[in-house]
C-alpha cells in the first residue's frame, strides 16, 4: 500500500493505493528460466512540476507549474526468458507498461504570449521486446561477442497530443581479455525516443578502448565518437503552439581520444542498496 500526502497553499488532498510488487519464476531445466513480473506504483509530480511561480524562457515565452496536477500511475508488466548452456547466453524480453494520467507539457496562449504548463494525459502505453545474445567463442570470458536488438511501440493520448511511434535500437560490443590486457569495442544503432510529447534522439555510441592492469595500476586509452561527429537532435511532436526542432553537432567530438592512469588503493565487495522510500524530490523549485 502506498499513501500519498500533498498539500499547498492552493490544494490539499491524501490518497491511498495498492501498489503490489509480484515477482514469479520457474526453472524449465537445461540452462532455461522463466520469470514473470509485475509492478504497479505511483509517479509522484516534481517540486517544479507543482510550483506556481512563473520562469520567462524567451520574451513571448513563459513556463509555470500547475499545483491542480495529479499523480501519475504506472503498471508495468514483464516476461523475461533467459538460457545460459555452453558459449551462449540468451535472454528474451516482453514488456508492457500502461500510464495512467501521465504528465505532459501543455502549451496555451495567454494575451500576446504563450505559457508552458504541465497537465495530466489520459494514458501513455509502452510496447517492447529485447533480444539479447552473448556468445563466447572459447567457453569463458576471454572473448565475449554480445548483440542486444530493442523494437518499441508508444502510444500518448491526451487533450493537448496523441501520438503513435515506433523506435528500434541495436547495440553491438566485443570484449576481449587476456591476463591484464583487455579490449573493447562498441556500436549502436542511433534511434529516437518519445516522452511526454517530445522525441529525442540518443547520444551516438561508437567506441573503443583498451587498458592494461598492473598491480593496483590501470592504464588505459579510449577513442569516443569514432568517424563522426557528437549529433543530437530533438523535436516538437505534432501540431503544436510552439515547434521545436534542435540538432546540434559537436565536430571537436570526433574521434575523440583519452587517457586514464587510475590506483585501486582498495579492493572489496560491492554491495548494492535499495531505497524503497519516494519521499525525496531532487528538483529544484524556483522561488
Amino acid at each position: 500500500m502506498t499513501h500519498t500526502h500533498s498539500r499547498s497553499s492552493y490544494r490539499t488532498y491524501s490518497t491511498l493505493a495498492f501498489t503490489p510488487k509480484v515477482v514469479l519464476g520457474y526453472t524449465l531445466g537445461g540452462g532455461s528460466d522463466l520469470r514473470l513480473m509485475y509492478d504497479d506504483k505511483p509517479i509522484l509530480p516534481s517540486l517544479e512540476q507543482l510550483s506556481s511561480n512563473r520562469r520567462r524562457t524567451t520574451r513571448d515565452i513563459t513556463s509555470v507549474g500547475n499545483p491542480q496536477l495529479e499523480n501519475a500511475h504506472m503498471r508495468q508488466l514483464t516476461a523475461m526468458y533467459s538460457y545460459a548452456k555452453g558459449i551462449f547466453d540468451i535472454k528474451l524480453l516482453g514488456l508492457y507498461i500502461h500510464t495512467h494520467r501521465p504528465h505532459i507539457q501543455a502549451m496555451k496562449r495567454e494575451g500576446a504570449g504563450i505559457t508552458f504548463a504541465p497537465i495530466n494525459g489520459v494514458w501513455d502505453d509502452e510496447l517492447a521486446a529485447a533480444a539479447k545474445v552473448v556468445v563466447k567463442p572459447f567457453g569463458d570470458n576471454t572473448l565475449l561477442i554480445d548483440t542486444y536488438l530493442i523494437p518499441t511501440y508508444s502510444r500518448l493520448r491526451s487533450s493537448e497530443i496523441s501520438y503513435d511511434r515506433s523506435s528500434l535500437y541495436g547495440e553491438f560490443s566485443l570484449t576481449g581479455q587476456y591476463k591484464g590486457l583487455q579490449l573493447y569495442y562498441k556500436y549502436a544503432l542511433p534511434t529516437y525516443g518519445y516522452d511526454s510529447g517530445y522525441a529525442s534522439r540518443m547520444e551516438p555510441k561508437h567506441t573503443a578502448s583498451l587498458s592494461y592492469r598492473l598491480g593496483n595500476w590501470k592504464f588505459s586509452a579510449s577513442m569516443l565518437f569514432i568517424g563522426t561527429p557528437a549529433y543530437y537532435h530533438d523535436y516538437t511532436l505534432g501540431e503544436r503552439l510552439v515547434q521545436r526542432d534542435n540538432k546540434t553537432w559537436i565536430h571537436d567530438n570526433k574521434n575523440m581520444i583519452l587517457l586514464g592512469v587510475a590506483y585501486h588503493f582498495s579492493r572489496g565487495k560491492d554491495k548494492t542498496y535499495s531505497k524503497n522510500l519516494q519521499n525525496e524530490d531532487t528538483s529544484s523549485p524556483t522561488l
